[in-house]
């Protein structure tokens, strides 16, 4: 018999002997109430534990993504860090250019205007 299966069973066999003691002892009422409860723990408790076997499952299979992939050296990475760097000062000045031209446009147009 499968552990998993034999594990839950011995729950069930737990719930139905607290059911039949609150059933045969009190108001009916409350002995749907209490039932109504404790069937909530346990789905609760089934729906966490399936929860935490879904995030280590999810962990796991990260973990072997992560070691499938092929990392770049030390000296590529470094390499591909100042061409970025040069490329980003590159633009950020052609923009700065442009900025200054066209304000420089701007004031020649609002003085020819005056």
């Amino acid at each position: 018999m499968n552990t998993y299966i034999k594990n839950k069973s011995h729950f069930f066999i737990f719930f139905g002997c607290i059911i039949s003691y609150f059933l045969f002892n009190y108001n009916y009422i409350f002995n749907l109430l209490f039932i109504f409860f404790i069937s909530s723990l346990f789905f609760y408790y089934f729906k966490v534990i399936y929860l935490i076997k879904k995030f280590f499952l999810f962990i796991l299979e990260s973990k072997l993504e992560i070691s499938k992939s092929i990392w770049p050296s030390y000296n590529k990475v470094f390499k591909n860090i100042i061409i970025i760097c040069l490329f980003s000062l590159f633009f950020a000045f052609i923009i700065w250019l442009f900025d200054v031209l066209i304000l420089y446009l701007f004031s020649w147009i609002n003085y020819l205007g005056k």
